[in-house]
């Protein structure tokens, strides 16, 4: 999970089908084969998947009709503290986005979002998880 040449797996979770596509395409024209992407336009299926697999950042849309934002954000970091979230939004009130960093989101985005800002984000996360995977590797060398 922590090894430094293991690809970054990053999950998107938004309802617009247009928006995970997008932002899918992005960060594989950005980032290449140093990223796995997993998508979902739905946070039942995400959490599915969640059961079973684990994700080092998660791009999430803080309001959906089939479920708070919030409570995927605190069910990721229940599942892996180390997890980066970054939400996204486009009609959160700014408390709404206050409770997000409370309760552990790293960033976030106001949609429509502009893909300087999410490479700028998205980039920010990777070289942090990356950081934190080589300080995770010299620890347990260490010991």
């Amino acid at each position: 999970m922590f090894t430094e040449g293991h690809p970054i797996r990053i999950a998107v979770l938004d309802d617009d089908p247009a928006l995970v596509r997008l932002v899918h395409k992005l960060l594989h024209y950005a980032l290449g084969e140093s990223v796995q992407v997993e998508t979902f336009n739905s946070p039942d299926h995400f959490e599915s998947w969640l059961e079973n697999h684990c994700c080092d950042l998660l791009l999430s849309d803080i309001e959906m009709p089939e479920a708070d934002g919030l409570s995927v954000l605190r069910m990721v970091k229940r599942r892996n503290a180390w997890t980066q979230v970054v939400m996204l939004t486009g009609a959160s009130t700014s408390d709404r986005l206050i409770e997000a960093l409370e309760l552990g989101a790293s960033d976030y985005l106001v949609k429509p979002v502009q893909t300087a800002a999410l490479n700028e984000v998205v980039m920010q996360s990777v070289q942090r998880i990356r950081r934190w995977r080589r300080a995770f590797k010299a620890t347990h060398v260490a010991h």
